[in-house]
């Protein structure tokens, strides 16, 4: 019975002794299954919850991403963090609202994308997973102290068919057919961040 025991610790010792009671402890660790919000004010509730679970905690910032042909301006003063989230089994730096319709049906208006961002080398441009969709980081101007220009949207990766770009371009596309796809310098891309787990949020007046 002790072997039984150190394989699942979780049986009930006086259950497999008698039969008597439930089969596994009581004490049996809780599993988070649904994302849960914390607002701002509720940080150490937040942390409290997320150490009994054995979850990390993510950000959800007010920034957007735009699903469009045109990125949306990261202006720092405006990106802030709306919320705390706990996600179940999502290892994630930020969640980040989709806004626009280019990348429908797979990432509609409003959900909320869970990212993590992606180190990647410019002078290896081939090594990146083509196809994914990424949420990216665009200077648009050609002066790298420019902040401003900075642009963020999600896009599908391509690797660009002409051969004599194709180790200094990539190809954004969308998953709506109504957007056309376009070019991404990627001496011109700051970040790129890889999705993992998109959900929707529902708030009520």
């Amino acid at each position: 019975m002790n072997k039984l025991l150190q394989t699942y610790p979780n049986l009930n010792n006086v259950w497999l002794r008698t039969g008597e009671g439930s089969m596994l402890n009581s004490d049996t660790p809780e599993q988070l299954t649904e994302p849960r919000e914390f607002s701002l004010d509720q940080w150490d509730e937040a942390r409290a919850f997320a150490d009994r679970m054995g979850v990390d905690l993510v950000p959800l910032y007010t920034e957007p991403f735009q699903a469009g042909n045109k990125g949306n301006n990261i202006i720092t003063a405006w990106n802030e963090v709306e919320s705390i989230w706990a996600l179940p089994d999502i290892k994630a730096d930020e969640l980040i609202f989709v806004r626009g319709d280019s990348m429908e049906p797979t990432l509609p208006e409003g959900t909320a994308v869970a990212v993590k961002q992606y180190l990647f080398r410019v002078d290896e441009p081939l090594s990146i997973p083509f196809g994914e969709i990424f949420g990216i980081e665009l200077r648009t101007s050609d002066d790298p102290t420019d902040s401003d220009s900075v642009q963020a949207f999600f896009k599908r990766i391509r690797k660009h068919p002409d051969h004599d770009k194709h180790l200094t371009h990539w190809i954004a596309r969308s998953d709506n057919k109504d957007y056309e796809d376009f070019e991404i310098r990627i001496s011109n891309v700051v970040r790129l961040w890889r999705i993992k787990a998109s959900i929707t949020i529902q708030r009520y007046n």
